[in-house]
């Protein structure tokens, strides 16, 4: 793995002569509940979990070191920080921290030397000065500027009013007299400064903060003065009041006021949510589904860090819910990276020797561009449908010029007030900030004019050619814009999008001209309606031309048969944010799924058909070994980009990726390996003569999640037998095809309907716990099926995966049905309208070709012998037991599952279902996703999405037909169900009515309740829980 750079885990070579295990912790040779826990607790304690990374220069003064008659250059430093989260079980939470390293590149050649000059020294890893890991648990959100320089974070403490939450924004920096003063006191050594420069209230400017990564993200201004995120508007769901309330006495504190187009009077209409009237306490207030109950009425919002003042950009079109935002470049200096650094230090950004020249840059920008937010607002359709996992949901990218409130909210206060009493933008804007030095700063109000209503800004939307589009990302130089976008849509909930690349300066001069068409259109529009006490309704967002989009890279229907590693289009959440584009903007790096992995791909952007276009960057693969990478955070001045990766028997790590140096020709060099939690170690550098170079980074440390301390023996114990753990990726025929007319597919207008690729083999990956030194080893089988069902299970770390295997003695098949994402659009929407019958036989089939094969024992050509290993001096055959074949699944997984058990009693004998789908017909109108129950068992096109209808009788029968409660009369075997009370994407309902069922039919079945939990039950006590109990469910049943 990254962080080893260790053979592939499914290689035989990788531990030749591994150490013999005692047979303890495996069905063979059962344990006790309070061992099986500390078992649990010591996989997701290993588990590598990175959430965000950054990479800052590490600035400071030079050094300069002569020895043997040469003189070295200056050494260039890395600065690495890495958030990463992890189980608490005990206080039943997640926790987050974040780590900081240096990455440290000596001087590669001498200036000067004798004629046997040494070898060039490879880079080093160090601690940074503050190395313990920073806990940042409280915090709901947080950012760091692109520099380095600051660092906001956005909290929720108890205290507010009527025993409420207190929602307050705390910034991070450096003083002038800091930088100025510069040494180790004040550089950046430590995480965006280590002072706090001021702490900001929030309950009277807006409500929480969104920090996820659907509708969440922060955008920082080029010269970080200014910070662009998503927080709920005052008044969001639960805050109105009820007759019977009693205002509570005045506290004495200042509101902050606010300005925009809606205020008449000095009052705000109902459509901005500012004021609630009496009696709304219990009106219901449409929300986007499980995990986004907050997200109700969501506003953009800019917050000063000079002034600590926050102002609410007004605007947004009504029908919208804006989120992931992003600043324009205004082709200035960034704060702290062209200045350079004002005082000594130890250590400088420079490289040696220095590479070649770049190319001629574009033409700069003007030198007064404006800066525009942009952000991806998500269509509000008759009625919000579910947003989490749910990736066709009708968005587009708007963009509206915020220059003016930037400049109001980071000058005095005098000029603040001025900007909002005349305006012409009419930016909604709230007074938050103050004067605070560090100590806590009362809400400043901000004037406003009680009667003229300036026009609302501008919001241009700029992907009207697509009903997708989301996820913007600027170029290094600002003149391109790049974003995922798909022209069609499609009815499945997730599908592959295209790479499109806007010419973001052409748009900027379409804005300017259609701003003052509508700043003069409103002049006379106010003129004319001067008398009339009714505001004339807002113009419609103009629209942005296609002529400046292209298209990098298409979605792709039917990957060719023909080659095995043909490209099978673009399957990601979204694209890495702030940066993702390389030096000279030639290339786009992203991660993707491809097939059962989840690969970094290299898009170039200025030549190459579309063929030639993408490409696997193959050093980030090889040093997954097999397994799937990530990509956390990216800089062109550092020159690289920060990837993890693991593998089902690794937890993996991280690594710095430099970018090539085309003129190079690097030569492979090899130095010492880092050793977990040691960063004073060496790592190995995996290079080879392709164009990038990986510096994987130590271990980080394992983090334990439980007070209950395992034994370090255990501990030792278990980290071998997960390195003896093999995995491999098997690719399977399926048994029954499918007609090419049954795939309507929206991928693509020229090939709609002549998808050929629904019969090509899907994947599964198949875990093998270590023998436990006999000659014959035999195990039971687990089918574990994923949800969606397109989705996709990745060949990374699972802590619950390497628990049955490795605790139970359990073989693990994951399938990768047909319908997962990472093989192509046409495969994937050929599920649709036949689950419960293809996706059910591909489960069976894959297990049955793996106990065939499997079970074949030597002699035979079957890829039995790539699992027969040498251990202690013998050979042993790994074979699975037929008899004891039992299957695993949660959501849809659940519900192949329980069809699993009612079609195949005789080869499934035990079933544990995680919040299961059991019955479409009556799951259709509770849950928040009732498009998914019409499109799945009624097929592609079947859901009106511009209006809401009841299914019919004929639709209710096909739905409870493709249910497995239909089957539920020929179901023997015993089940475990686990629900979370909380769930609103499978409704709690489900899984009871077949808990009834079932337990009326004389079936062995047992439920298991987690009150608080929702779709997922990933709250850390009842996860280890619920595993806990499958576990045992399992053993008891396949002894």
């Amino acid at each position: 793995m990254i962080a080893s750079a260790a053979a592939a885990p499914n290689s035989a070579a990788n531990t030749p002569n591994p150490p013999r295990v005692h047979p303890s912790h495996t069905l063979h040779e059962p344990s006790s509940l309070t061992s099986r826990a500390e078992d649990y607790s010591i996989l997701a304690a290993k588990t590598v979990t990175l959430s965000q990374g950054w990479i800052f220069p590490s600035e400071g003064g030079r050094e300069e070191e002569r020895e043997g008659g040469f003189r070295t250059e200056r050494r260039r430093v890395t600065r690495v920080v890495l958030k990463r989260n992890v189980r608490d079980i005990d206080r039943d939470r997640q926790r987050s921290y974040l780590h900081q390293m240096k990455l440290v590149f000596p001087p590669s050649e001498p200036l000067s030397f004798p004629s046997s000059s040494p070898p060039s020294p490879p880079p080093y890893w160090e601690e940074c000065s503050s190395s313990a890991p920073l806990e940042v648990t409280g915090v709901l959100a947080l950012s760091l500027s692109p520099s380095g320089r600051h660092t906001v974070l956005f909290k929720e403490e108890e205290g507010g009013k009527e025993g409420g939450k207190e929602m307050y924004i705390e910034i991070y920096g450096q003083r002038e007299e800091e930088e100025e003063g510069g040494g180790r006191g004040g550089g950046r050594g430590a995480l965006g400064g280590s002072t706090l420069l001021r702490s900001v209230k929030l309950g009277q400017v807006h409500g929480v903060v969104m920090g996820d990564s659907w509708f969440g993200g922060f955008a920082w201004n080029e010269e970080e003065t200014c910070v662009g995120y998503v927080a709920a508007v005052k008044g969001g769901k639960g805050r109105g009041k009820s007759v019977f309330e009693v205002a509570p006495p005045a506290s004495g504190s200042v509101d902050g006021g606010s300005v925009g187009s809606s205020r008449k009077g000095g009052k705000e209409e109902d459509d901005d949510e500012e004021q609630q009237e009496k009696g709304d306490r219990f009106v219901y207030r449409e929300d986007w589904g499980e995990k986004f109950e907050q997200a109700t009425n969501l506003g953009l919002f800019l917050l000063s860090v000079k002034t600590g003042r926050v102002g609410r950009v007004g605007g947004v079109p009504r029908d919208v819910t804006p989120g992931g935002v992003v600043l324009s470049k205004r082709g200035g200096k960034r704060a702290g990276r062209d200045e350079g650094v004002k005082g000594g230090g130890h250590e400088s950004r420079e490289v040696s020797p220095p590479s070649p020249p770049p190319p001629p840059p574009p033409p700069p920008p003007p030198p007064f561009s404006p800066t525009y937010l942009l952000y991806t607002g998500w269509a509000d359709l008759p009625r919000r449908l579910g947003a989490i996992y749910c990736y066709n949901r009708p968005s587009s990218i708007y963009a509206v010029n915020v220059q003016p409130l930037i400049d109001a909210l980071t000058h005095d206060k005098d000029s603040y007030s001025s900007f909002i009493a005349s305006s012409t933008r009419s930016f909604i804007a709230a007074g938050a900030g103050g004067e605070g030095d560090g100590k806590q700063g009362a809400a400043s109000a901000a004037t406003a004019a009680a009667s003229a209503s300036p026009p609302p800004p501008l919001h241009i939307c700029l992907t009207t050619s697509d009903a997708l589009a989301r996820s913007p990302v600027f170029s290094n130089d600002g003149q391109q814009l790049a974003y995922l976008g798909h022209e069609t849509g499609f009815d499945t909930h997730n599908g592959p999008m295209a790479l499109r690349i806007v010419q973001w300066r052409e748009v900027v001069r379409e804005a300017e001209e259609q701003q003052q068409q509508q700043d003069e259109k409103s002049a006379t529009s106010t003129t004319a309606s001067s008398s009339s006490s009714s505001s004339p309704p807002p113009p419609p967002p103009p629209s942005f031309h296609s002529p400046h989009i292209i298209t990098l890279l298409p979605p792709v229907l039917d990957p060719s048969p023909s080659h095995h590693n043909n490209f099978p289009g673009l399957w990601t959440d979204s694209l890495l944010s702030p940066s993702c584009w390389s030096r000279g903007d030639t290339h786009i790096y992203l991660t993707s799924v491809w097939g059962s992995s989840n690969v970094l791909l290299r898009v170039a952007t200025k030549e190459g058909t579309e063929e030639k276009r993408v490409e696997k960057v193959e050093e980030a693969m090889d040093a997954a070994g097999g397994g799937s990478v990530s990509l956390l955070a990216m800089s062109v001045e550092m020159g690289g980009m920060l990837v993890a990766a693991s593998s089902p028997s690794d937890p993996g790590g991280f690594g710095f990726l430099a970018f090539p140096h085309e003129e190079e020709d690097r030569k492979e060099g090899v130095v010492e390996e880092g050793k977990e939690g040691d960063s004073s170690k060496v790592p190995k550098v995996i290079t080879s003569e392709k164009k990038h170079v990986l510096y994987p980074a130590p271990r980080l440390h394992s983090s334990a999640v439980s007070s209950s301390a395992f034994s370090s023996s255990r501990y030792k114990e278990l980290s071998r037998d997960l390195k003896n753990m093999r995995w491999r990726v098997l690719k399977v025929q399926p048994k029954k095809g499918v007609s090419s007319s049954s795939s309507s597919s929206s991928s693509s207008s020229n090939d709609k309907g002549n998808s050929k690729s629904a019969d090509l083999p899907f994947e599964a990956i198949l875990l093998l716990p270590p023998s436990k030194g006999s000659s014959m080893s035999s195990f039971p089988l687990l089918a574990v099926p994923h949800g969606g069902p397109h989705s996709c299970t990745l060949t990374s770390f699972s802590p619950s995966s390497a628990f049955l295997c490795l605790s139970y003695g359990f073989a693990v098949l994951h399938v990768n049905y047909r319908g997962s994402t990472g093989f192509g659009a046409g495969p994937l929407e050929s599920l649709a309208g036949r689950i419960g019958e293809n996706d059910v036989d591909d489960v069976y089939q894959a297990v049955l070709e793996v106990l065939k094969k499997e079970g074949e024992g030597e002699g035979s050509n079957s890829p039995t012998s790539d699992i027969r290993r040498k251990e202690g001096g013998g050979m042993h055959l790994l074979s699975l037991d037929k008899m004891r074949v039992g299957i695993v699944g949660g959501s849809h997984g659940g519900f192949l599952g329980a069809h699993a058990v009612a079609q195949h009693p005789d080869l499934f004998r035990v079933a544990a279902l995680r919040n299961p789908v059991t019955n479409i017909a009556s799951m259709t109108t509770s849950t928040d996703i009732p498009d998914w129950c019409w499109g799945e068992s009624l097929g592609l096109q079947s859901y009106d999405y511009s209006t809401f209808t009841a299914p019919s009788g004929e639709q209710l029968a096909k739905m409870w037909a493709s249910s497995p409660i239909a089957l539920v009369d020929q179901v023997t075997a015993p089940v475990l169900l686990a629900l979370g009370k909380k769930d609103r994407r499978v409704p709690f309902s489900q899984g009871l009515e077949y808990y009834h069922a079932l337990r009326a039919r004389g079936v062995s079945v047992k439920l298991l309740i987690y009150e608080e939990d929702v779709h997922a039950i990933d709250r850390p006590k009842s996860e280890a829980d619920h595993w806990l109990q499958i576990g045992e469910w399992l053993h008891r049943h396949l002894q």
